[in-house]
């Protein structure tokens, strides 16, 4: 196997250093108050509810505790409003959620974790997956109350006056989607709701010049008791298209409409909000942090461990290890792209795993030059049957994994059977590991192979450097 060039075991650990800052720093900018992230870093990773816990939203009929006489509600309506909801929470993109019903008290639950991704908090974005659903656009903008949000954003509920009027309602709409506008040189969110025949006609009528009642005037759209948007008729509205958006508008807001105008109203108006909740962390507060810092630990005793055993292959050892845990947080924070994955214990698991299969890739290939050292290899030869000799364990390890992964991702995933059998919560959790995992073992191909490889193909070129007691091999 050939000598690399001396410069390329430099360039490789200078990139694994400045990846390793940005995945752990992060970088991102404040454009106005608002702040712009252009690389996550480990401070965005989203906890899920085990560890950084999350708010309970319960629906219930209001007045049952009271000894009033209330509406019963049937357990199929209860498991069709559940299914409701987790197809709104999936549709936005929670990563870590749990829906279940209390058939004894008639209730429904819904919690998320702290850590949602949404300019709202946890509690709001509960509140809004839970809401009853009817979208309806109104004449006028009357309302009776205001206030300020959890996202620091002005809210106006309760339509009165000429609001009371309904121009056309949820059994209207046909399809919603989100969008986003940067026509104005800045980022703008749009939520786009298209109306069936009735209602392009219904609309057009409506905002007609010449028979409109609201040309010219105020028309708005509610949530509920919520109004989203109001605009003014300029023009007649012949296309059965009803955008809307507001000064607070974001893509993740964007998202949670859109994903609760789509799945349609709730199968009954009987349940509203009896009760919001804290939920702590099952396994204890700060967890996460502690967790982090028994993680670094371990990591800074297995550098130490493998640089004394093993010299600067050991040394090339570490740079791979990191190089692992960086891939790994890159993918869990989403990095440069809108994505990611909520961690949860499980997760963190997985996440140990991956990093302990790359010390044993690097460690492979160390121990056996190691071996050749001691036996009396001259170096070159010795790097060269070490990382020929490894190859073949090192990559049927990692694929062998990554199958097993994939069957646990397929077997655990998000709907059907295995909730029915094991829970949300535990059918979460092994799919958090194993998509973990995966990444890490299809990850370790390069990082516990190819960039170990390279680097001490490429160090072992240094005069200075090429001394067998170096890598490990006897002192003479």
């Amino acid at each position: 196997m050939k000598r690399l060039g001396k410069s390329i075991s430099v360039i490789i650990a200078l990139l694994i250093i400045v990846f390793s800052v940005l995945t752990v720093c992060g970088f991102s900018y404040y454009k106005g108050d608002f702040e712009q992230t252009v690389i996550r870093g480990l401070e965005d990773v989203d906890r899920g509810i085990d560890i950084g816990g999350g708010a309970k939203v319960i629906l219930g009929v209001p007045n049952a505790a009271s000894g009033d006489e209330a509406p019963q509600i049937s357990t199929d309506v209860l498991h069709d409003t559940a299914q409701v909801i987790e197809d709104r929470a999936a549709k936005f993109g929670l990563k870590d959620y749990e829906v279940y019903v209390n058939r004894a008290q008639q209730t429904v639950s819904l919690v998320v974790p702290n850590d949602v991704d949404c300019e709202y908090s946890a509690a709001e974005v509960a509140s809004y997956l839970t809401t009853y659903g009817d979208l309806t656009l109104r004449g006028g903008s009357s309302y009776t109350d205001a206030s300020i949000d959890s996202s620091n954003s002005q809210k106006f509920t309760n339509p009165t006056e000429d609001s009371l009027q309904i121009i056309l309602g949820t059994d209207n709409v046909s399809e919603v989607q989100w969008f986003k506008d940067t026509s104005e040189g800045t980022e703008t969110y749009w939520v786009s709701v298209l109306y069936d025949e009735t209602g392009l006609v219904t609309l057009a009528n409506a905002t007609s010049p010449d028979t409109g009642y609201y040309y010219g005037g105020t028309v708005s759209i509610w949530l509920d008791n919520v109004m989203l948007s109001m605009q003014q008729v300029e023009e007649a509205n012949t296309y059965g298209e009803f955008t809307f958006t507001n000064e607070g508008m974001t893509q993740q807001k964007a998202k949670l409409f859109t994903a609760i105008i789509d799945t349609g109203v709730l199968p009954t108006a009987d349940l509203s909000v009896v009760s919001v909740q804290s939920v702590a962390p099952s396994v204890g507060n700060d967890s996460g942090n502690i967790v982090l810092f028994a993680g670094l630990a371990a990591l800074v005793a297995i550098a130490v461990i493998m640089i004394i055993r093993y010299r600067l292959s050991g040394v090339v050892s570490v740079f791979a290890m990191v190089l692992q845990c960086a891939v790994l947080l890159a993918f869990i924070t989403g990095f440069l792209v809108d994505g990611g994955i909520m961690m949860s214990v499980a997760g963190m698991a997985g996440l140990a795993v991956s990093v302990l299969l790359t010390v044993f890739s690097s460690g492979l290939i160390a121990e056996k030059i190691r071996t050749e050292l001691r036996h009396g290899s001259v170096m070159g030869n010795a790097v060269t049957v070490g990382i020929k000799d490894s190859r073949n364990t090192i990559l049927d390890m990692s694929v062998v994994l990554a199958v097993i992964s994939l069957v646990g991702l397929f077997l655990f995933g998000t709907s059907g059977l295995s909730i029915a059998i094991f829970g949300g919560s535990v059918v979460s959790g092994v799919y958090n590991f194993c998509i973990v995992l995966f990444i890490g073992a299809i990850a370790n191909c390069i990082t516990g192979y190819f960039v170990p490889q390279l680097m001490l193909r490429s160090l072992y070129s240094f005069s200075c450097l090429s001394k067998p007691s170096l890598f490990g091999g006897a002192k003479k």
